[in-house]
């Protein structure tokens, strides 16, 4: 399709004022419903013709979108199989309405239903992510034993930023009870403009018992100066024995600053709705300000950034402005030495509900790269509630056993290997890669996976890598034991799963395969948070090379993009510091860049 037409289409999701403009240039539309994006372009070139009114522009979006979402256009792409707000977050809601429009107290608990056009447009998952600003605790919730051994200043930031969202939710449902009972005859903008509400002070007090006596059962357990007199829900330390500098925001954000906001006797629609937009911004600020001071401690980020030099520094280089690779020194020592001393010390960390503002420079390199959060994006990965995922348990067929692995290697012969069920077409590309590379015959190679801590590491990759003869794959993985094949299995002899630290021993390779770059560093997979983890990784993989050797890396988009805490979508601001002083050969269908080391 013409360029034109998909820039259309973005222009008229950007027309009302959504950041949508950054995360569709990319979506199925373009790529897969040339019919769609062929209606879109005429709705789009309609909605800015002279004569065309706000209402009859957003009847006419809710009429694409609906179309959109029903036939599936923007629902998961095949890399990640899960739901669209994993793709799209909550843009995706307000492309044809605003909120007022859709979750306004006067439509009730469920909201407007004409803003519910499609799956999986909600209520729940449109209305209250407004106010979703931590992991809400649950009532009976159950820690695994990876949980039970989080640090004390991680425990006292999942069980605080929990009961504060816990407050807030509550504080939501009574203003939504209120405002729909009082607006029952009279309009909403009225009220919010001073006039008379439509229900008396004895009415409310009546219809919202449950919930005010709620709220002042919470507001009387908060009224005390120490957190650790109110978080019952697990075993805490002394506050002493927490870092200073948490120590500081955990005195300063008390409870009872908390408890302070909470309405107590005027609870009229107005002043709900003053008293819930403060709570909230007290709430971000505390979640904001102890996330700093967790990873302040210690120093977090210049430990992750030794022996990092020039690779880390993205803000002196024009990369668009650039017509070959940027040039950029590499202190292989420094940065080899660095790496492995961290992937030594990694444990499995639970993401934080939001990027720690300390550190929001540089996973947006200053704010180029636009971010997509939702809070079911944390759900689907398990992490939602401040709890890891449970250990995935391997199938039979992704074992690491010579008998498995062989299998595989048919497979992919075959043009049959596939991790997923939406991941064939990928895989097939991926084989093309490796069919228009010269002889790898006895090669050594490298697959840098993710760091996954709790699922399972399928080597598909690996065995794809055999079937065209490469003498060996090692595969990096964090915990190297977990693959280990007892009897009476035995592993294939030209599969190793290694470490970081072996890595670097058995260095060169004749290849290197990036499979987990792009979600390197943001947490999704249980490690430690490094804005510039994938730089790091792309350039270590330049030292573990040859002279000659081949890197494969994703590929770039149009457009930067950072889908918390799923990963990254790389785009011309910082894709060319992905790739510096590596030489382009060729790029695959969106899905593979094929580079190498001069």
């Amino acid at each position: 399709m013409p360029t034109v037409c998909c820039d259309a289409w973005f222009i008229m999701w950007l027309y009302q004022g959504m950041p949508v403009v950054a995360v569709l240039p990319q979506a199925a539309i373009c790529q897969q419903q040339p019919n769609l994006l062929i209606f879109s372009c005429l709705v789009s070139a309609l909605a800015n013709a002279p004569g065309f009114g706000r209402a009859m522009r957003r009847s006419m979006f809710f009429h694409i979108l609906s179309l959109c979402l029903s036939i599936g256009c923007m629902h998961s792409r095949p890399i990640d199989d899960i739901s669209t707000w994993t793709q799209y977050g909550e843009s995706v809601c307000w492309v044809a309405a605003d909120w007022e429009d859709c979750c306004a107290p006067k439509y009730g608990s469920t909201g407007n239903p004409e803003c519910w056009i499609a799956f999986p447009l909600s209520y729940e998952k449109c209305c209250l992510e407004r106010w979703k600003v931590c992991d809400a605790i649950a009532e009976f919730r159950e820690r695994t034993p990876a949980t039970s051994s989080l640090s004390s200043s991680w425990l006292i930031f999942y069980e605080s930023c929990g009961r504060g969202q816990e407050l807030l939710n509550l504080l939501q449902r009574l203003w939504s009870a209120v405002g729909f009972l009082c607006t029952s005859s009279a309009s909403m903008n009225s009220i919010e403009h001073g006039a008379n509400e439509a229900c008396s002070e004895k009415e409310i007090m009546e219809q919202t018992r449950d919930i005010r006596q709620e709220l002042n059962t919470q507001r009387s357990a908060l009224d005390t100066k120490d957190w650790l007199d109110v978080l019952d829900a697990v075993q805490l330390p002394h506050i002493n024995e927490l870092n200073l500098e948490l120590t500081d925001v955990v005195k300063e954000w008390s409870p009872q600053s908390f408890a302070q906001i909470l309405p107590e006797t005027d609870f009229s629609i107005v002043n709900l709705r003053e008293k819930l937009h403060v709570f909230r911004d007290h709430l971000e600020q505390f979640r904001d300000s102890t996330l700093n001071a967790i990873y302040m401690h210690d120093s977090w980020l210049s430990k992750r950034r030794a022996g990092c030099g020039e690779i880390c520094n993205i803000d002196g280089t024009d990369a668009e402005q650039n017509t070959g690779p940027l040039r950029k020194r590499v202190n292989c020592n420094a940065l080899l030495n660095s790496m492995v001393a961290n992937h030594t010390e990694s444990v499995p960390v639970i993401p934080p509900p939001s990027i720690p503002s300390s550190m929001m420079p540089a996973f947006t390199m200053n704010g180029q790269v636009a971010v997509l959060s939702h809070s079911t994006i944390r759900q689907a990965l398990g992490y939602a509630g401040g709890v890891f995922p449970a250990p995935e348990q391997a199938e039979a067929n992704w074992m690491w056993s010579r008998e498995a692995i062989e299998k595989l290697i048919a497979q992919a012969r075959e043009y049959k290997l596939t991790p997923g069920p939406h991941s064939l077409e990928r895989v097939k590309t991926l084989t093309d890669v490796l069919a228009g590379l010269p002889e790898m015959v006895g090669q050594h190679w490298i697959v840098w996976g993710d760091q996954k801590h709790f699922e399972w590491w399928k080597p598909w990759m690996e065995s794809l890598l055999l079937s065209f003869g490469v003498g060996t794959v090692s595969s990096m993985v964090p915990i190297p034991s977990r693959y280990d094949v007892s009897s009476p299995h035995s592993p294939h002899p030209q599969l190793r799963p290694i470490t970081m630290q072996k890595a670097v021993q058995n260095a060169p390779f004749h290849g290197v395969v990036l499979m987990g770059v792009a979600s390197a560093g943001v947490g999704r997979h249980g490690d430690n948070l490094n804005p510039n983890e994938d730089l790091q990784q792309a350039a270590a993989a330049w030292c573990l090379l040859q002279s000659g050797g081949i890197l494969i890396a994703p590929t770039m988009t149009d457009t930067d993009l950072l889908r918390w805490p799923l990963g990254r979508v790389y785009g011309p601001k910082r894709w060319p510091h992905l790739v510096a002083n590596f030489e382009l050969l060729r790029i695959y269908d969106g899905v593979a860049a094929v580079l190498r080391k001069p």
